[in-house]
């Protein structure tokens, strides 16, 4: 015999409910802290250092890239300036007559 033969009563109406009662008190708790936190100027200002964070790793990005590009264009200008000329670039000879 267990105890809820006794008095049914106190059967649990749903074999979940304690769980959700865990569930509702901890997401009440966590809401409290991260409420005070992001409400917190401390917060604000730890996040404006983030975002300035992330700008400058992109910009250094971006500085990085332009330094490859013109290091690609120097280096096919130095190629195209010592290969010898195109036969399209040299001036037309006149033809020899025999």
């Amino acid at each position: 015999m267990s105890p809820f033969d006794k008095d049914p009563s106190s059967r649990p109406q749903d074999p979940f409910e304690l769980w959700r009662q865990i569930y509702d008190t901890n997401e009440r708790a966590w809401s409290t802290i991260l409420e005070r936190t992001v409400n917190n100027p401390a917060f604000a200002e730890s996040e404006d250092i983030a975002r300035l964070g992330e700008l400058i790793v992109a910009l250094e990005e971006k500085v990085d890239q332009l330094d490859d590009r013109l290091s690609n264009i120097e280096a096919t200008l130095r190629t195209q300036a010592s290969a010898p000329p195109h036969a399209a670039e040299r001036p037309a000879s006149t033809p020899k007559r025999k």
